[in-house]
């Protein structure tokens, strides 16, 4: 099992505001943080949940007591981790329509249960899905832009989903997150390049293992330029 999976949402909490921390404290690029230290307060967050008319999802809420997202999305400014929370007041329900056509996709994924509170540097939205088709609830998914790395549609033959899976639950992704340095590989896949062979392993086959129907997990695992990661 992977090194990120199945941990206490309260451990992951502690841990991710000493983690992030230290790396701001580190940061000397000028970049945008991944995440703001300041929680908010119990007034805060109801005051939200008036504004968009639904409560948060609880773990999702439990994240932002202990930390906020920021505000100013800049490509350039956010390099430094690739990815990052959204301001709580930035956050809501979607329907993911509002990213990506899901025409053509089973109506199962055509839902208003996308809690959106991340992104990536190249936009793609992160949500929180409360009851995802095939899935466990609360799943973390990314509405993903790279057609390399787009699930099959297991109802629609020739028909590939934008929709990726990238934790079984808050708790799993902010691990996750934590543990890639604050990076969303997911989003770009060039990073992997990057990545420690044991580290890349492991998040190929967590990825495979969320995704087993993205071709290319396996071809890197076998692959001669990757000999590095196999056992």
């Amino acid at each position: 099992m992977s090194n990120w999976r199945g941990r206490d949402l309260d451990e992951v909490l502690d841990e991710l505001v000493q983690r992030a921390s230290a790396f701001i404290d580190a940061n000397t690029s000028g970049g945008l943080p991944p995440l703001r230290l300041e929680g908010n307060s119990e007034r805060d967050l109801a005051a939200h949940e008036n504004r968009i008319r639904r409560n948060m999802p609880e773990p999702v809420r439990r994240l932002y007591e202990r930390a906020d997202g920021v505000i100013g999305y800049s490509r350039d400014r956010h390099r430094m981790t690739g990815s990052f929370l959204k301001s709580l007041v930035e956050t809501n329900w979607v329907d993911c329509d509002n990213y990506v056509d899901l025409e053509d996709l089973d109506k199962d994924w055509k839902r208003d249960d996308y809690f959106e509170f991340s992104q990536s540097i190249w936009a793609d939205p992160i949500f929180y899905c409360e009851n995802p088709p095939g899935h466990p609830p609360g799943s973390i998914i990314i509405v993903d832009r790279q057609l390399a790395n787009r699930v099959k549609s297991p109802t629609m033959p020739g028909q590939r989903t934008p929709i990726v899976f990238i934790a079984d639950s808050l708790s799993d992704w902010l691990a996750r997150w934590m543990a890639l340095g604050f990076q969303e590989i997911t989003s770009y896949l060039g990073d992997l390049k990057n990545m420690a062979p044991a580290l890349r392993r492991e998040f190929l086959l967590e990825h495979q293992r969320l995704n087993p129907s993205i071709d290319w997990i396996q071809e890197r695992l076998d692959s001669k330029e990757w000999i590095d990661l196999v056992e």
